[in-house]
């Protein structure tokens, strides 16, 4: 297995939308398991890169490309065909059941619009390229639909 097959495995492998540390989380299990099977340090070191990558934080960027290409996999559902995105945006409200249709509409708001505010939402040439202009248009409909609930 190499690292990038190990951080998409691992990136997701905790994720439950009442934490804020899912992706410590993951990366605490991967740990785990490459001490059990017995991987060298730097393979974890290099998975928890990638794992963290997942972020999305902007103050953290991917710093290379394995990095970039996993987060860019991460979010390559915004560039997704409106009927795809569409039925993912409901499955992503559906985790968030939780909370009120008010704050949930902010809240995915803001978030989309933090992406929107990037200058590149993709990191690699290739996927920016396939996949930007989709992405922009997806993000857009869907804060119009979330703004219009409010």
């Amino acid at each position: 297995m190499t690292p990038v097959e190990a951080g998409i495995l691992f990136h997701d492998r905790v994720y439950n939308p009442f934490r804020g540390d899912n992706e410590n989380a993951s990366c605490q299990v991967m740990r785990q398991m490459c001490e059990h099977v017995g991987l060298p340090k730097i393979f974890g070191d290099t998975v928890e890169g990638l794992i963290m990558a997942t972020r999305h934080n902007q103050k953290f960027p991917p710093q290379n490309n394995d990095e970039k290409l996993i987060a860019d996999l991460d979010l390559a559902i915004f560039g997704a065909d409106p009927v795809c995105f569409d039925e993912y945006e409901a499955g992503i409200r559906a985790e968030y059941s939780h909370v009120s249709d008010e704050d949930f509409a902010e809240g995915r708001s803001q978030f989309l619009q933090g992406f929107l505010a990037r200058k590149r939402i993709f990191h690699t040439d290739q996927l920016h390229e396939m996949l930007e202009a989709h992405a922009r248009a997806n993000l857009e409909r869907s804060i119009a639909k979330l703004n219009e609930s409010l």
